[in-house]
């Protein structure tokens, strides 16, 4: 295990570990220069129990840290473990015993249970428990449970080891690596609940989470076609690097418009392929016949065919360069409206009831109208109200409400009902869209939707510009903090994830 600043879940996760049925271990635990109580928790711990060995070394990172971890271990396999999860009593029994079956298997995870900072069960996840399955499924995703996973020690040091470059995708890009050593697996039974937080990196930093996970895709390809790890020695992944390696702005692109996540199924695996390969995220022929497809315009045409199948308009001449900008931003919030619309598709329901805050130039309202039974808009600029209003007077399923939102969704809220989707604007904007009478009017909303939700059946709250929510930020210190948001959904038993800058909620 290592930890940085967990005194949060910190117990929790150590007395999971003591309280296995599988008592023949040893349980490392490298303190990566906490700063909170996480010192005194582990001092208390070392004293009860002499299987626990401490390492304590200034911040360096979770790669790092691992890395030492597994020099120091002196068993033959090395159990993985983080500090905010809880390991089933018979995870390490169960997966001890696999792997003494099972010698060609290198890795071996399993499927687990999502659980809430309170440790409320949330869902399960299973994962594809064969060999075969888990190497296609790697070809979009991560298959495997990082906290849940024990590898062979010396296949994994064979590798290398983790990659301090990768962050929070060092273990995908591990796996990568392992997989073309060894065999996978993931028990089929769940060995570990996975927690869920406000505070966890994968969420604070998707983006590039996600340009890493491209990055591991990339070194994969290059392996595969026996040349040299491009990211051997490399410290830091950034969008240059990628493109001096090949990767075009598109590709990376339709990586980060990729949701990371894991394939639950087989079926689920496949079509994560196909899209993978349909927006080209990597794969050596293609990378091969790129020229000729230039040449005959058949690139041009994949493109735009992916747009089409997404649903969203490119009504943007100028995308390209959006994106470009965005990259020199390293991807940081805020997204382009392109990348918004994508998440919008991908979390929202099809054929329900949309109630959106803010039309401003109506583009995201053409998008929702193609999939949507019904369309509200508000919009309390009268300039841009009228404009809108003109522009959907002949489509059947959008209506324009002009108002401030919070006193539009109490008449409105009442009279609608079934599968309900929210995009909800996060802030009032000045300049030629808006300025209102509050920083934000999101905790009204939310409290009006909450009322209402008896008539709702499936219901999925998207909350834009989630970066306002947090008040350390001088430019939003009237904001309320994610968190806010985050035990609302808790309240109303909604599931939550961040993605691109949206905070998404939903109950299904």
């Amino acid at each position: 295990m290592s930890v940085f600043n967990g005194q949060a879940f910190l117990a929790e996760a150590i007395e999971s570990i003591l309280n296995q049925a599988f008592r023949d271990f040893e349980f490392l635990i490298v303190d990566d220069g906490s700063t909170d109580a996480t010192p005194e928790i582990l001092s208390t711990y070392t004293k009860q129990d002499r299987r626990i060995r401490i390492v304590r070394h200034e911040n360096k990172g979770r790669a790092v840290s691992l890395n030492i971890g597994i020099g120091l271990s002196k068993s033959l396999y090395v159990a993985r473990m983080d500090a905010d999860d809880i390991s089933l009593p018979n995870r390490l029994k169960e997966q001890f015993e696999f792997m003494e079956r099972h010698p060609a298997v290198g890795l071996l995870s399993g499927s687990y249970e999502r659980i809430n900072a309170e440790g409320r069960l949330l869902d399960t996840v299973r994962l594809l428990p064969t060999d075969e399955e888990i190497k296609l499924a790697m070809l979009v995703n991560n298959p495997m449970c990082h906290p849940a996973a024990m590898m062979r020690r010396d296949v994994a040091i064979a590798c290398g080891g983790y990659r301090k470059a990768f962050l929070d995708a060092d273990d995908y890009d591990l796996w990568l690596r392992m997989s073309e050593l060894s065999q996978l697996a993931n028990l089929e039974q769940p060995i570990l609940q996975y927690r869920v937080h406000s505070k966890q990196v994968s969420i604070v930093n998707s983006s590039h989470q996600m340009l890493c996970v491209l990055a591991a895709r990339t070194a994969a390809a290059f392996r595969k076609q026996g040349r040299p790890d491009p990211f051997s020695g490399v410290e830091q992944i950034t969008p240059d690097l990628l493109r001096k390696l090949g990767v075009t702005s598109t590709e990376i692109q339709n990586a980060l418009l990729c949701r990371p996540g894991v394939g639950h199924t087989f079926r689920d695996v496949i079509d994560s392929i196909r899209r993978a390969f349909r927006v080209r995220l990597w794969h050596p022929l293609l990378n091969f016949t790129r020229p000729i497809r230039h040449t005959l315009g058949l690139r041009k045409k994949i493109v735009k065919a992916n747009d089409r199948e997404v649903n969203v308009r490119n009504d943007f001449p100028d995308q390209n360069n959006v994106f470009k900008d965005w990259a020199d931003r390293e991807f940081a919030a805020p997204s382009p409206h392109f990348v918004k619309q994508k998440v919008l598709l991908r979390n929202g329901l099809r054929d329900a009831t949309w109630v959106e805050t803010g039309t401003f130039m109506g583009d995201t309202t053409s998008v929702l109208s193609e999939v949507a039974k019904m369309v509200y808009s508000i919009e309390p600029e009268p300039t841009l109200f009228s404009k809108a209003q003109q522009k959907f007077s002949n489509t059947s399923n959008v209506k324009i409400i002009r108002g401030l939102s919070e006193d539009v969704f109490p008449k409105l809220l009442p009279t609608i009902s079934g599968n309900i989707c929210f995009w909800l604007d996060g802030h009032y904007s000045a300049g030629n869209t808006f300025k209102g009478p509050q920083d934000t009017p999101i905790l009204d909303e939310l409290t009006i939707i909450a009322a209402n939700m008896a008539k709702m059946n499936k219901l999925v709250v998207m909350v834009d510009d989630v970066r306002c929510f947090d008040p350390r930020n001088p430019e939003y210190s009237a904001y309320p903090p994610v968190d806010v948001l985050v035990d609302w959904a808790r309240k109303q038993n909604l599931s939550w994830h961040i993605e691109h800058d949206i905070f998404i909620a939903k109950n299904h």
